[in-house]
């Protein structure tokens, strides 16, 4: 291709004369055509005379110059009002930006911000799709598609940044360019776009209604499980807290219940319940079982032996113990649901302990020396703690009103409740 030194048009090869300006080409020198713009948002080389990159489809347009520089009209060209390029005479409108041209002769309309609207315009509406902001912009929307969402965010003071944000596309560029034309007209700059303040839902906490905590074997907290429903369930597989683990727990062993400020606890199951250890003496009903260390207890009162009469045969009495006034027995259960030992008691109390007590449990280590005391009182025995380690714990038959602070012992978990 060989290129006008006159006129710089690109001529095609074997040209006698430039098509633009008549001169003959052999006054020219044949050189390589200069490269064409650079496309500013994904930096491609289109070719001369490109308007769109060939890559993102971006205007060329916007990247030259901002000073206009009005090339000198030639005898056999027209000057177009829109982009300022030239275009052969008898074309009725701009082989660059479609603009209509004037006819030859008349004068040229000064280019004023309206007609850069209009042109904006044009070159928005005919392109093929939106042009693709320049690096770090988000883009406005998919292929093809004039958002109509109003902008989230204000002008930054120039016509470019109004089409910034959600809004974009060709919409976005003409309303930008109209906001300037309006702001140079009042003689005032863009006004801001102002929005209403998006205020956020309300976070509503939830409310606590307990909290849990597993003590560990050597007296530490372990995990902490917060209660934040009216009811709550603790079981092997099944509730708000699980022990897959524990085979003395049932699939849903108890429920903590919430209501006026009142915690109750419930069993769910009747094989090994729960246990709640003491805060001080409580009143024991026949057939109450109690845990001190690992030993699980079972008071029973019976008077059967007061009234047994001596055995006589052919005469002859049967020598034996003395029968004794006794209110009560204490009967150990063992893992087989079977009994190991039996204590009757016929004195006022009757102490249980590792070392020291009527009833001692030597192999005990959970047991502390002197452990607990059975009591004979009026109108019923009584069981209380005598400052053990470890604590003795009553089982709960029916249900049983909660304070902050009480441990239970279900299974062989340990749980502290705080309200």
């Amino acid at each position: 291709m060989a290129r006008c030194n006159h006129c710089g048009t690109v001529n095609r090869d074997g040209s006698v004369f430039c098509q633009s300006c008549g001169k003959r080409m052999e006054e020219a020198k044949v050189s390589e055509p200069a490269p064409g713009p650079t496309c500013a948002s994904c930096g491609t080389t289109n070719a001369p005379g490109m308007n769109f990159c060939k890559m993102c489809g971006s205007s060329l347009v916007a990247a030259a110059p901002a000073v206009e520089v009005r090339p000198q009209a030639l005898p056999d060209k027209l000057t177009c009002a829109g982009c300022q390029k030239q275009t052969p005479s008898g074309f009725a409108f701009c082989q660059h930006c479609g603009h209509k041209l004037a006819a030859a002769g008349s004068a040229v309309a000064p280019v004023t911000q309206d007609k850069k609207v209009a042109v904006a315009a044009t070159m928005m509406a005919d392109a093929p799709h939106l042009p693709t902001p320049p690096a770090g912009m988000p883009r406005s929307g998919p292929t093809g598609a004039v958002p109509t969402a109003t902008a989230s965010r204000p002008a930054a003071g120039d016509a470019f940044a109004a089409t910034m944000g959600p809004t974009g596309g060709a919409s976005a560029m003409v309303a930008a360019l109209g906001a300037e034309a309006a702001g140079r007209g009042a003689g005032t700059a863009s006004s801001t776009v102002k929005t209403s303040p998006v205020r956020p839902e309300p976070i509503v906490a939830e409310k606590l209604y307990a909290t849990l905590v597993v003590v560990r074997r050597d007296g530490s907290d372990g995990e902490t499980v917060r209660v934040t429903a009216p009811t709550f369930d603790i079981g092997r597989s099944e509730g708000g807290l699980t022990f897959t683990d524990d085979v003395y727990l049932a699939t849903r062993h108890l429920r903590l219940s919430f209501d006026g400020g009142r915690a109750v606890l419930r069993p769910l199951e009747t094989t090994n319940g729960v246990y709640v250890r003491l805060r001080g003496p409580v009143d024991l009903h026949p057939g109450d079982q109690f845990l001190v260390g690992k030993e699980v207890i079972r008071f029973e009162l019976s008077t059967a032996e007061q009234h047994d009469l001596p055995i006589e045969e052919h005469g002859v009495r049967l020598f034996g113990t003395v029968p004794r006034e006794g209110w009560g027995r204490l009967r150990q259960i063992t893992a087989a649901g079977t009994t190991r030992d039996v204590w009757h008691m016929a004195r006022p109390d009757l102490v249980l302990g590792r070392e020291e007590g009527d009833i001692t449990f030597p192999d005990d280590e959970f047991m502390s020396r002197r452990h607990a005391a059975v009591r004979r009182a009026n109108p019923r025995p009584r069981l209380e703690d005598l400052n053990s380690s470890n604590g003795t714990f009553l089982r709960v038959r029916v249900e049983h009103t909660l304070v902050s602070g009480d441990l239970l012992r279900l299974g062989d978990q340990l749980l502290r409740v705080e309200l």
